[in-house]
């Protein structure tokens, strides 16, 4: 990790107080060559004419100066003080004996780094000055979070430099990998010396460690190994220089994060598989089931029978124990598996939202060489309106027989896909997305064997949905509001009994085609369900686990045994897996291959997963923009970016997410988790400034499915 390219999202800031009058020896290094020095007594300092500067290192910045001087006035001459910043005039003033003035600078004089406060007394034979003052002028502010950034990057030959000025905050929470390193060089300090301390302190109670040192000492090295992987606050603090014609900012030269411990992954070669080099491009199959909670699948550990072919076709897999999506609902989530992009950067994220022209999906890159793109969509809200059947040979949504129920829609899908089998030309690209699982949970009758004692007699699942998101929370712990959630979920079990029966019938069907073992399968969820488990109104709309946690089961062709992985990993890593199998680079998307992450060493710092919501702008669904991350075993959940509130939890301890460690979590966790919040911020301005209103055909489409009333 460069610490220097990391700059921007570090804890850094600069409040200084330069006082300045003689007292100490040591500030005799804030003089320019025209001073005397000190005065005797400590009585500020002497110059040596009628003009002298203080070299101060600031960095831009709103500043308040106040300046006590006596002249030493010839006969003659008008008597007046001018003061100036790097050259440029800031005020002149009348000082018939002696003056007290003050007078602010805008950011736009001061420099980044070394900067000269002239003082000229026309026509003088010299002036002592009593007092400098100089201090920030932060009306309205809090230094802490608008800081005036007291450090900043500058390249020196072939590396890179973080220089901090004396007195300066910098401070980093990272999470490294165990038997770390920091790494930093000291090459002697421009105009003196400095003496440094570097912090570094844990969480869990690990006692603090602190080194100290000073400029020129070269190479330094120091261990982090008793971080044990856990989050750290990593603060460099330098003390001012002690010595020479001018103070500068202290240079930490090419500061790095190591782990020389843990090897590098090879870089992947084309055809890359579990079982060894592929013979031929693969055959490659995602199938979405939407809204799947994890949790209710065999695989993960459920204890009723939903899922017995997800189970068998794990047999054959990698099943990713922590994977999750990029939202909490289909649009952004299905954008990102077919982008490999954050929904910020695909622009798919609300109820007006288009996937953008300028993003290439998962059927673009493999349309270079040659495949042929299918895709089946059962939801609307992932259609052709909203730009995901781009490059596709045919994207179709496949026509319910009248009056059947949604939930059959995995039946559907295959019968479309069994009549266009003769275009799966190979290779082929087959996107698959069914809606069995999702509301109103209306299963056929021949699978509702599973909810046998579960459900209430002659209610169906829509008015039992109505019903049950009406409650207000405080009736949630109720017997009705029991009965109802166990009507529900019964009901839920039953329609990923039906999905789970179709997805196994779609793989037979590639091992009747002979093109089961040369083919990479995906099997996940757009996204998961709730039934109101946190006391929130909506289904799926917070960043809980049962919403965000989605399965995630890949078997690659030609794969052997099946294993399970707990690296935890995101939507956005599936295109990368796609590109690498394909021989294709992965350059300018953020996530990873799934087959890295699972042959990524135990100690290797898990990988932070992200999921965003925005608000919608016509439908009144979610009104607020909202985060989450998790940097295993810790999650935050930010449901509301507008509120000071948000939640912490422990998923190692609490899978649940019954103890909201906020606001009382250990402080180095919770700056961590704050400051990997902030490198990807929601980009509020460029995702709302480019949205177009809902066509009539989008309108439509979504009426159907439930979204529009």
């Amino acid at each position: 990790m460069d610490l220097a390219a990391e700059h921007r999202f570090a804890e850094a800031y600069l409040a200084p107080e330069y006082r300045l009058e003689g007292s100490d020896p040591g500030e005799v290094a804030f003089l320019d060559a025209r001073w005397r020095g000190a005065a005797p007594n400590g009585q500020g300092f002497l110059s040596t004419g009628a003009s002298a500067a203080f070299v101060l290192p600031l960095v831009p910045m709103p500043l308040s100066v106040t300046v006590s001087l006596l002249p030493d006035w010839g006969r003659q001459g008008e008597r007046l003080v001018t003061l100036r910043m790097n050259g440029a005039p800031l005020l002149t003033f009348a000082a018939p004996t002696q003056a007290r003035q003050r007078v602010d600078i805008p950011p736009e004089q001061v420099r980044a780094g070394t900067n000269e406060l002239e003082i000229e007394c026309r026509g003088a034979r010299s002036f002592r000055v009593r007092r400098l003052l100089v201090r920030p002028r932060l009306e309205g502010r809090i230094a802490g979070r608008d800081p005036a950034r007291g450090s900043w990057v500058e390249p020196a030959g072939h590396t890179t430099s973080i220089l901090q000025i004396p007195g300066a905050q910098l401070s980093y929470y990272v999470r490294p990998p165990r038997r770390a390193l920091l790494r930093f060089d000291l090459p002697p300090a421009h105009g003196g010396t400095a003496s440094y301390t570097v912090r570094i302190r844990g969480t869990r109670g690990l006692p603090e460690a602190v080194f100290m040192g000073k400029s020129g000492d070269g190479r330094v090295e120091m261990p982090l190994a008793a971080s044990e992987g856990t989050p750290l606050r990593i603060a460099f603090d330098v003390k001012r220089l002690s010595s020479g014609p001018g103070p500068v900012a202290f240079p930490w030269g090419s500061p790095r994060l190591l782990c020389p411990s843990v090897p590098r992954n090879a870089a992947p070669s084309p055809g890359r598989s579990l079982g060894g080099p592929a013979r031929k491009l693969p055959n490659i199959v995602l199938y979405v089931m939407d809204a799947l909670r994890a949790d209710h699948l065999e695989t993960y550990g459920y204890d009723r029978p939903t899922s017995p072919e997800v189970a068998k076709f794990s047999r054959d897999a990698l099943v990713f124990d922590h994977a999750y999506a990029q939202s909490v609902w289909t649009r952004p989530c299905v954008g990102s598996l077919l982008t490999g992009l954050f929904p910020d950067q695909h622009l798919a994220v609300n109820d007006v939202g288009h996937l953008s022209e300028s993003v290439k999906l998962l059927s673009s890159h493999l349309r270079r060489l040659g495949y042929t793109s299918i895709g089946l969509q059962s939801n609307a809200n992932a259609g052709e309106y909203f730009g995901f059947g781009r490059d596709f040979d045919a994207f179709v949504i496949p026509t319910l027989p009248p009056g059947a129920p949604r939930s059959v829609s995995s039946e559907v899908v295959l019968r479309e896909l069994v009549s266009r089998q003769d275009e799966l030309k190979e290779p082929f690209f087959l996107f698959i997305q069914t809606i069995d699982p999702h509301d109103p949970y209306d299963p056929p009758e021949g699978f509702r064997d599973l909810a046998a004692g579960r459900t209430i007699p002659g209610l169906s699942g829509k008015p039992a949905l109505d019903r049950f998101l009406t409650l207000p929370p405080e009736q949630l712990d109720s017997a009705e509001a029991r009965r109802l959630r166990t009507h529900l979920e019964a009901l839920y079990d039953c329609s990923i009994r039906h999905n789970d029966l179709y997805f196994g019938k779609t793989l037979d069907l590639l091992r009747e085609r002979r093109q089961y073992d040369d083919t990479l399968v995906l099997l996940t969820a757009d996204h998961g369900e709730a039934f109101r488990e946190h006391g929130y109104d909506g289904y799926h709309s917070v960043f809980y686990e049962n919403t965000i946690r989605v399965p995630l089961i890949v078997k690659p062709p030609a794969s052997g045994r099946g294993r399970r992985v707990s690296a935890p990993v995101q939507h956005i890593d599936v295109v990368p897996t796609v590109l690498e199998m394909v021989g294709l680079p992965a350059t300018g998307l953020p996530g990873r291959s799934l087959l890295a992450a699972a042959d990524e060493p135990g100690d290797a710092p898990p990988a932070t997963v992200r999921a965003v919501r925005y608000r919608d702008l016509e439908i009144p669904r979610f009104t607020t923009e909202g985060l989450a991350l998790v940097s295993w075993p810790w999650k935050l959940v930010h449901n509301d970016l507008w509120s000071p509130r948000a939640e912490i939890y422990d998923l190692d301890r609490d899978p649940l997410e019954r103890t909201n460690l906020w606001p009382g979590a250990d402080t180095v966790l919770v700056r961590f988790l704050m400051e990997e919040a902030r490198r990807r911020p929601l980009d509020l301005r460029g995702v709302y400034g480019g949205q177009s209103k809902m066509t009539p055909e989008a309108e439509e489409a979504l009426r159907a499915l439930g979204y529009v009333q």
